[in-house]
């Protein structure tokens, strides 16, 4: 598409080459005849050169253009407002150079607004093109792609000098913009091939200089896109008049176009006359107004302005039809014609000629209009005013066209004039009533204008009442009664007949949105808007934990026993969010988000009609489904479950009266927060009150509704009330919503009052929803005052920041119910379940005779003897004194420690060599120890030297002086070592960056502990600590999986932590245990996706990876990158870390550590490791080479997979064998490596790096299993087998297995059900050495163990619960099955997930096995 472009200067249109003034190239002169030719293309790109140079303004000659072309406009429009007066003038779009910004982009409707790209080789270029940014065009049509309709790129080493441009850059910079927006390409298009080509991409083409030079035809350039697949090459033509009204159907082909383009005449193509000028002959020509194009590029429409009697041959107006003229454009017509050719006695020629009558006939038609009832009297009385309006259009000279022309513009303007009536006509109308549902703009004029009366009446201390108003209007009770019940009876049917009724949504719409389509909502969003919600959804989330960790479980000892409360959230929520005057995102935050908090699993926001934010705050609230209707039928549809939407436990969120209404009704059946009513505010302000600030924040409160209360409380200064007037009259006159704040202030009122005594008295009688104090000392006045749903404390802290989520919540009590209730919170949402656990029967006695006795106090005899039933005799022998003594006080961990440490799992450490070779019964020195990634090469002499000095005698250096010192030099490499070279570990890093560890676990608990630590973000499988850590923190983990190939997805991490308000990120490079390591760019990438998080980077590998993201530090404050001593440098025994961060955080977290947290042992050897860091990273070496060498030799086993590593280990993938076997094989041999019982990680090991003479032993003993039943392998020293495993053929299995191996039976029944069990399958307990029982099987195999002195054990087990307990204690297990062919794909998966080795039919399949190897 052809997009020809009007440069001005100086009022001439002109081309410059370049776009330097001094190389002006052609002067076109009046820019008018251009742009009436030009016009035929459609939009036409008018550029104010003075003004984008700052040399003047072109301003009247571009609000001509716009009268008589569409014009897009640009050229020093730098400010909203200018851009608004643009489009408000007539432009279909600006375009916005450097004026581009977030900050203004976001006041401008986008779909208008094209963002003009200088580009200089692919670099954007400001200043005239003078400047360059440094940012590429690429990257700034990204940040802009959702705030704009287009983008106009100009190839600035192109422009003006027809040189073409390069097609390949055009395709890059449209798969940017796709679809939705539009890309116009401007340098160097030159001809119409570019033209053709361009717009096959989807593109238009904005051509200047080679339109003006000639060099390309304009009526060649607007059929340049046109294709033909017809033999001839003609393309079928649509001709139509101003109004839209079709003349016929002709042919054009490319001659034609450029000849009816050059003549600006109808001019067409005759299959068997070749041109055909319309009217030569017949003098009915067509003045050519403008040409379009179809969507497909195959046909055209040609817009004339048809002269003479018509279009067709038969003399006639138009080819179809009857040929005459319809509706307004016939009207015109007759009245033209009437005007040039008068007829006698003609009334139209009699109002031509008595300018009176006709202005009479129009206002008496007008009035018939307004006094009009039914539809045919108003279709009747329009179109007398219609007529009576056209004649006097036509009288004066003006065409229908013309009219249309305004409409047009209008319809363009983006801001609106107020509308209201003069003065003379509001006085002519003051007998007809106004709409009942419309606020008169009387209103205003009466607060806006009148002086003498007060916007805020006055009211004495006296006056002033606490509101006794119900909260629910009667009057609509019944009506809601009716819409309530018939969904309870009806359920789904009688929810979307009326929520179709009421025009929630239509017919055959869905009216429930899930979370993935409320996630493209949000998505669809501006980057700005999403960052918005994202903003305070985070504000909202952290106030609400806050509340949340406020309260907890509570354990209080009482006689003979304990009680205690749980807090437990309800199960479902529902969030009603209104829809009425403006849509209110924030009360969907507010109210869902602090729903998720308190821990409620299902929450579903209503909200009827839904503007997409709301549908986004939504998303960003962590709701479930949002409901697209709202009133009482959506109220219903939440307590009693209807179609998809499930009953509810709790309904919260404002509303209007018949959802206020609604509530109460269904209150009871579900839990509700409050009956809302009408919004009010109360400032309590003293002469040092601002009362621009004070009348801005009630006029705030009054554009709620109609109903608001505004309220004002004067202490001790009688002129600031009428200072206040002043200001609400002033910034009313201004204030959009004036109309309904205006009616507001009808509600409030301002009391003057004595002293601050006085103001408390009064404030506490209104109770309003929000208190804002406005007086010297806010916080004085704070601690007296006690009715309030919201509090607002000082002048910076205006009720607008509550309610747009500066974090406290904005659902708050109305009509002084705050005296006893307060707003929305996690409590709402929160039970508190109190229970009672009497277990020592001695020591509850006296309460139980208590309450016997005041069960008989008040004659409830039944309650009585349920006490005394629990009564037990009283003991008469005393209690020997040495029985007594040798008493142990039993620890009850329920009463004396926190609760949740009962669901905390332990960490599992590596065991010290000299434990492992006590249980294996191998000396250590034969031990092969590639378990925990140590540097088995040690430290080298001179560090063991410095150990050997330390003295121990005083307390080690707090503040870890030289250790920082020497840090900072080696991770800056001012200590030059040959490992890093090339590589991005050098960072400018000081002793103040750094903060040294009792090991890297001391620096991330610390961390933790310096942020409020309500969620924490992992991606597993990972270095377990940080679980660990964070969960004995009292905080909640959130887990988001690594991928297949154990990577992490950056985007979803960076969203779900912005949502979820996350505090703490933790990541490792390379990640403990894959050995994969995190590309810089995504450490960047969450760096700045994740602003107010800290972002924790472990990099206790990093000599190893040659990659590091230590450079990062100085550029983003919310990064820590984690670093230790016991990889590299071998001393993992002594336990030194460190971190290095921002110099402020570094400092925060010196004054919160423990003090002495690195020993004087630790400090001296650490020391010395970093003076000898080039011989210790020598080994490091030998260690990068071995685990390479480890990784080639791995991949001979075909049952061994290595995966790539960049740290010190590998981690393999068992492939057709079991992992932990394999682990229990090799440690049992003396090779120790590690294994995770976890169902990620259940099919791997992981290998440390170790000596060339350990991978040797570790080969050793791999080779001695390839080809090797791995059961076969694994010789126990005892099996555990289940009784419940035991079936018919057991007993022979069993006597074959006793001489080779220990028996235990183990058995989760009675010991009469055991023996019962044994005597149906015929099997002696006398096989077994030993018999365990109880109820659980993990105190059972535990108990055996401890008999055994070993735990080189299997368990032959029967049950998942049984197979999940071996698992817990560590030892291998088999599962039986019976016929393992009929177990289904759940039962298998079952057995693997508890760790299952095999799966046999009973245990002669073992015996089997071992009676062949074990002999």
């Amino acid at each position: 598409m052809l997009i020809p472009s009007v440069d001005l200067i100086n009022g001439h249109a002109v081309q410059l080459v370049g776009g330097k003034v001094e190389s002006l190239k052609i002067d076109a002169g009046d820019p008018i005849p251009i742009a009436k030719r030009f016009r035929l293309a459609g939009d036409l790109a008018i550029v104010d050169l003075d003004a984008a140079l700052g040399k003047g303004s072109n301003k009247d000659v571009m609000l001509e253009l716009i009268k008589i072309a569409s014009c897009r406009v640009g050229g020093g429009i730098r400010t909203v407002e200018s851009a608004l007066f643009w489009l408000n003038a007539g432009a279909s779009r600006v375009v916005l150079g450097t004026a581009a910004t977030p900050e203004v982009l976001s006041q401008l409707p986008k779909e208008r607004v094209v963002a003009a790209l200088d580009c200089l080789h692919g670099e954007v270029v400001v200043k005239g093109w003078t400047a360059k940014t440094g940012v590429s065009v690429f990257d700034r049509m990204k940040q802009l792609k959702g705030m704009v309709g287009g983008f106009l790129v100009t190839f600035v080493e192109k422009e003006g000098r027809m040189e073409g441009f390069d097609l390949e850059l055009v395709k890059q910079l449209k798969a940017i913009c796709g679809d939705d927006v539009t890309l116009t390409i401007a340098g160097g298009v030159t001809t119409v091939e570019d033209v053709a080509a361009l717009d096959r991409l989807g593109c238009e083409a904005q051509v200047g200089m080679a339109l003006y030079s000639g060099r390309m035809d304009l009526g060649l350039a607007i059929a340049a896109p046109l294709v033909s697949d017809r033999p001839d090459g003609m393309f079928p033509t649509i001709v139509a008049d101003e109004q839209g009204t079709v003349l016929g159907l002709v042919y054009s082909d490319r001659e034609s176009i450029q000849e009816a383009v050059r003549t600006l005449k109808g001019v067409y193509k005759s299959r068997s006359r070749g041109l055909w000028f319309k009217g030569a002959t017949s003098g009915d020509t067509q003045d050519l107004l403008r040409i379009e194009l179809d969507c497909d590029r195959d046909a055209l429409l040609f817009i004339v302005h048809q002269n003479g009697t018509g279009f067709c041959h038969r003399g006639v107006r138009r080819c179809f039809g009857d040929g005459v003229h319809r509706g307004l454009g016939a009207l015109m017509a007759t009245l033209l014609d009437r005007k040039a050719n008068p007829v006698a006695g003609s009334y139209t020629n009699r109002l031509f000629s008595d300018p009176a009558l006709l202005r009479s006939k129009l206002l008496e038609e007008a009035q018939e209009l307004i006094d009009a009832t039914t539809a045919e009297e108003v279709a009747w009385e329009a179109a007398d005013v219609l007529y009576f309006a056209l004649t006097y259009a036509a009288k004066s000279g003006v065409s229908l066209d013309d009219i249309e022309r305004h409409l047009d513009l209008r319809a363009l303007r983006v801001t609106r004039r107020k509308g209201d009536a003069k003065p003379a006509a509001v006085e002519a109308s003051a007998a007809a009533p106004a709409p009942a549902a419309a606020v008169p703009s009387a209103a205003v004029a009466a607060v806006a204008s009148d002086e003498t009366t007060p916007a805020l009446r006055r009211l004495t201390p006296d006056q002033v009442q606490s509101i006794d108003a119900e909260p629910v209007d009667a009057s609509v009770v019944d009506t809601v009664q009716r819409i309530v019940s018939d969904v309870k009876a009806r359920g789904e049917a009688a929810l979307l007949e009326h929520a179709i009724r009421l025009g929630d949504i239509k017919e055959g719409e869905r009216y429930l949105m899930r979370r993935d389509e409320l996630k493209a909502v949000f998505d669809s969003l501006p980057i700005e808007q999403q960052q918005v919600l994202q903003r305070t959804a985070h504000r909202v989330r952290v106030f609400a934990q806050a509340q949340r960790d406020s309260v907890s479980d509570l354990v209080v000892p009482v006689e003979g026993g304990k009680a205690g409360h749980d807090v437990v959230p309800v199960e479902r929520a529902g969030c009603y969010a209104p829809g009425g005057r403006y849509p209110l995102p924030s009360s969907v935050l507010m109210t869902a988000i602090t729903a998720r908090v308190a821990g409620v699993k299902s929450v579903y926001v209503a909200s009827p009609r839904p503007a997409a934010v709301t549908v986004a705050a939504a998303y960003v609230a962590g709701a479930d489904a949002l409901i697209r209707i709202g009133g009482p039928q959506a109220i219903a549809a939440l307590a009693y479950g209807a179609g998809e939407i499930e009953p509810v436990d709790c309904i919260v969120g404002p509303g209007n009266k018949f959802v206020t209404a609604a509530k109460q009704l269904v209150n009871g059946l579900v839990k509700i927060d409050m009956l809302a009513g009408p919004s009010e505010c109360l400032v309590i302000a003293d002469h040092t009150a601002d009362p621009a600030i004070v009348a801005a924040d009630l006029l705030a409160q009054a554009e709620h509704d109609p109903d608001a209360r505004p309220l004002l409380i004067s202490i001790g200064d009688r002129g600031l009330a009428e200072r206040v007037d002043a200001e609400l009259r002033r910034q009313l006159a201004v204030l959009p919503t004036r109309d309904v704040a205006a009616q507001a202030l009808k509600n409030g009122y301002a009391v003057l009052v004595k002293d601050i005594a006085e103001a408390v008295v009064v404030s506490d009688k209104i109770a309003a929803e929000h208190l804002e104090l406005h007086v010297a000392q806010p916080q004085h006045l704070q601690r007296l005052v006690h009715n309030y749903g919201g509090l607002f404390v000082g002048t910076m802290s205006g009720e607008v920041l509550g309610d747009y989520g500066a974090g406290p919540n904005h659902v708050l009590p109305t009509g002084a119910t705050a005296r006893y209730s307060g707003g929305l919170s996690v409590f709402t949402f929160l039970r508190i379940r109190t229970w009672l656990d009497m277990s020592d029967v001695d020591k509850c006695q006296r309460l139980v005779e208590d309450v016997e006795a005041l069960a008989l106090l008040e004659g409830l005899h039944g309650h009585a003897a349920a006490a005394r039933a629990r009564l037990v005799p009283k003991k008469t022998q005393p209690t020997e004194p040495a029985a007594a003594a040798a008493a142990v006080a039993p620890f009850d961990k329920s009463l004396l420690l926190r609760k949740d440490l009962a669901k905390l799992s332990a960490y599992t450490p590596i065991k010290p060599l000299d434990v492992v070779a006590d249980e294996i019964g191998v000396p250590i020195e034969q031990l092969v120890k590639l378990d925990a990634n140590e540097n088995l090469y040690g430290p080298p002499e001179e560090v063991e030297a410095a150990m050997r000095q330390a003295d121990v005698r005083i307390y080690p250096d707090p503040g870890q002086t030289y250790f920082r010192r020497m840090l900072a030099d080696y991770i800056s490499g001012a200590v030059p070592n040959e490992l890093f070279v090339g590589t991005s570990h050098n960072a400018a890093v000081t002793a103040e960056h750094i903060v040294g560890g009792s090991g890297s676990d001391d620096i991330l608990d610390i961390l933790i502990r310096l942020v409020d630590p309500h969620t924490i973000v992992v991606n597993s499988p990972t270095f377990g600590m940080y679980s660990f850590l964070a969960k004995i923190n009292k905080a909640r983990v959130l887990d988001l999986p690594r991928d297949g190939s154990f990577n992490i997805d950056v985007d979803l991490l960076i969203k779900t932590v912005n949502n979820e308000a996350a505090s703490l990120v933790f990541l490792a490079s390379p990640n403990n245990p894959s050995g994969n390591v995190l590309p810089n760019d995504d450490v960047e990438r969450i760096l700045a996706g994740c602003p107010a998080t800290l972002v924790v980077l472990d990099e206790a590998y990093a000599e190893f990876s040659e990659q590091s993201a230590m450079c990062l530090i100085g550029r983003y404050a919310n990064l820590v990158v984690c670093r230790t001593l016991s990889k590299w440098a071998g001393l993992a025994g002594l336990r030194v870390g460190y971190s290095v961060q921002h110099a402020d955080l570094a400092t925060v977290m010196m004054g919160v550590k423990q003090p002495y947290n690195i020993n004087c042992t630790a400090d001296v050897a650490a020391r010395a490791a970093l003076q000898h860091s080039s011989k210790i990273l020598r080994t490091v070496r030998l260690l990068r080479a071995e685990r390479d060498r480890l990784g080639q030799v791995l991949s001979k086993y075909s049952w061994l997979k290595p995966l790539p590593s960049r740290s010190n280990f590998v981690l393999v993938d068992v492939v057709g064998r079991s992992a932990a076997l394999l682990a229990a094989t090799l440690r049992w041999a003396g090779v120790l490596v590690r294994y995770w019982s976890t169902s990620r990680l259940q099919r791997y090991i992981r290998i440390s790096a170790g000596r060339p003479q350990d991978t040797d032993k570790l080969l050793q003993v791999l080779d001695s299993l390839d080809g090797v039943d791995e059961l076969a392998a694994f010789r126990p020293r005892a099996l555990l087998v289940s009784a419940a495993a035991l079936s018919a053929g057991s007993a022979a299995a069993l006597e074959a297995l006793k001489p080779l191996v220990t028996l235990v039976l183990l058995s989760t029944e009675s010991r009469a059900a055991t023996s019962e069990r044994l005597a149906s399958v015929s099997v002696s307990e006398e096989l077994f050495s030993t018999v365990v029982a109880g109820p659980e099987a993990l105190p059972l195999i535990s108990a055996a163990l401890a008999q055994l002195r070993s735990n080189k054990v299997v368990l032959v087990g029967a049950t998942v619960a049984e197979l999940e307990a071996a698992k817990q204690a560590g030892i291998v297990s088999v599962a039986v099955a019976g016929d393992s062919s009929s177990l289904d794909a759940a039962a298998r998966a079952a057995f693997a997930e508890a760790g299952a080795v095999r799966l046999l039919a009973g245990l002669q399949d073992y015996a089997a096995i071992a009676a062949a190897s074990w002999n």
